[in-house]
């Protein structure tokens, strides 16, 4: 029992638990009066409980609803609902990803990849996205340009603190849907490489755009300061 996580070895009935979702047969199991069943996906299982009460009545069975998730590989508990801490006494100071947090995770883990990927596989992912080069190339307008640059040097940047560096986010309410979370809890490394291909896919003519933009703010910023050293020098 040493190398099981400290949920399951400090909660009062915990290693029950640990052992029906672990190794019990049964796709039910009773405790504290309480009917809870699991279901497999791919390396989860998912826990479903009937509620607070501790009713026997089988009524509870069309009440059946989410409470957790356990990740067989390395014994993981997320979407822990308070049945769970309730029936097997789950120290209360344990805290469990839910939704919000694997969500977050995500995007970021798919941002950092993108970014990669955007400097190692560019050509590929540009030719490979269906749009056409004029696509690619943003309206420059070089009295904006010199404004944005100016209003930058008030606010204290210098040409270094220049760059769009893109960033990927859930924009639609069900964007990360319970099929996502479930396929990222099951396989992490596929699930971020391919919600970042997407991504680029449909997001690379306005990323590049925006690099072209801020690289055009960055070298006019460059020329003012470059301007503005000489000018001291001279003085």
């Amino acid at each position: 029992m040493a190398s099981l996580p400290d949920w399951i070895l400090e909660g009062i009935r915990t290693k029950e638990l640990y052992e029906w979702l672990n190794y019990g047969g049964e796709l039910v199991g009773w405790f504290s009066n309480q009917p809870f069943a699991k279901a497999m996906i791919g390396s989860l299982l998912l826990i479903y409980g009937s509620g607070n009460d501790a009713e026997t009545d089988f009524i509870q069975y069309h009440t059946l609803r989410l409470c957790g998730i356990f990740r067989i590989t390395d014994r993981c508990l997320y979407e822990v609902s308070p049945i769970l801490y309730q029936v097997f006494g789950i120290p209360e100071e344990f805290c469990f990803p839910d939704k919000e947090y694997l969500r977050d995770e995500l995007e970021e883990k798919v941002t950092y990849l993108g970014r990669q990927m955007l400097l190692q596989e560019r050509e590929r992912l540009m030719a490979e996205s269906g749009f056409q080069v004029k696509q690619f190339l943003p309206r420059i307008d070089k009295q904006q340009i010199r404004l944005a640059a100016k209003r930058y040097v008030q606010m204290g940047k210098h040409s270094g603190d220049i760059a769009y560096e893109p960033r990927f986010r859930f924009e639609e309410p069900g964007g990360f849907s319970d099929a996502l979370m479930l396929q990222y809890l099951d396989d992490e490394t596929n699930t971020v490489r391919k919600t970042a291909e997407n991504w680029l896919k449909k997001s690379i003519a306005v990323i590049i755009q925006k690099q072209i933009y801020y690289g055009c703010i960055r070298e006019e910023l460059s020329e003012m300061e470059a301007a503005a050293a000489h000018k001291k020098r001279a003085a």
